[in-house]
């Protein structure tokens, strides 16, 4: 496929994309301008993997999103700097239960002059995302969400929200400024969890279970530096094992195991733990005949007097 804008000295640009999304194929774009009597190349990308062109305006993307962050057709601008891009979503190669965090990242080239075009989202601590309502954050002033993925185990990760401007030719994180925003973001997701009550708590969801809701509350508290108070309050509430009944008995220890570690590492004035439920999915061969034996490492450091960890014993 191609696409042609006006850019940089008023010339015509066009991208062309060889290749497809199917998991053999590669990815190669040619960036070339016409100034009115020549066409030159003068930019090649080339990845291994599969790419796709992000066609902006069949995605959805409300009135407000589209003006805000200049999409139409197949060029945006996210920083509004009056300079075209073209996004492409590029694969990391990733075949089986892939997801958000793993399938691959959003690249954002953008025509900075005549001969120079430079992927804008390269140097982010995370990826944004070609969705309706978790790319843009703010029109006024211009803010967009970075998604930061910490994977805490083989499919499940946390999804912190970072959210960054454009200042001086590059993103800035403007995090601190919206504190508000992410205290009222933790009780969105206390509200979501509250949901689920009354059904077995699963280990495994690919970041959009339970477990990865009430350890987001955690990793943004840790990564954001929000209240910490506020954190265990709503902790403690969510991973009363009441709340989830039939989770079973290594789901039961996870959630006495946690809130102990959240009371804990709070008093202690230390980031928060953040336990993978598949530790405790200790059926292989050569673990202690006993369930106690099994967990008695993740209980050390615990006072089992203070805290409920009968389900691990």
């Amino acid at each position: 496929m191609s696409a042609s804008t006006a850019g940089p000295g008023n010339d015509i640009y066009t991208v062309y994309v060889i290749g497809d999304f199917s998991p053999s194929s590669h990815c190669t774009l040619y960036f070339l301008r016409w100034d009115g009597r020549n066409q030159e190349l003068i930019y090649t990308y080339y990845e291994s993997n599969p790419c796709q062109a992000t066609p902006w305006t069949e995605l959805r993307f409300n009135f407000q999103e589209s003006q805000a962050l200049g999409l139409k057709g197949y060029w945006s601008d996210i920083n509004h700097n009056g300079l075209p891009e073209f996004a492409i979503y590029q694969s990391n190669g990733c075949l089986n239960d892939c997801n958000d965090a793993n399938g691959g990242r959003l690249k954002v080239l953008e025509i900075q002059s005549t001969d120079r075009v430079v992927d804008i989202v390269a140097d982010l601590p995370g990826s944004i995302d070609q969705t309706s309502e978790r790319l843009l954050h703010s029109a006024d002033p211009l803010a967009i969400y970075v998604h930061q993925y910490d994977f805490y185990q083989l499919h499940d990760y946390t999804d912190v929200d970072l959210i960054y401007a454009w200042e001086d030719d590059q993103y800035v994180n403007v995090s601190e400024h919206y504190t508000d925003d992410y205290r009222q973001q933790i009780q969105d997701i206390g509200q979501s969890v509250r949901q689920q009550y009354g059904h077995p708590l699963y280990a495994e969801g690919n970041g959009h279970s339970a477990v990865s809701q009430m350890l987001n509350v955690l990793a943004m508290t840790n990564n954001l530096r929000l209240p910490a108070k506020e954190a265990v309050d709503l902790f403690l509430d969510l991973a009363k094992p009441t709340h989830w009944p039939g989770s079973g008995r290594p789901m039961n220890c996870w959630l006495q195991l946690m809130r102990a570690y959240v009371q804990i590492d709070y008093a202690s004035n230390v980031a928060f733990r953040i336990l993978p439920p598949d530790s405790l999915q200790l059926d292989f061969p050569g673990m202690p005949a006993s369930w106690a034996a099994r967990t008695q490492e993740f209980r050390a450091g615990i006072d089992e007097k203070r805290f409920d960890v009968s389900a691990c014993k």
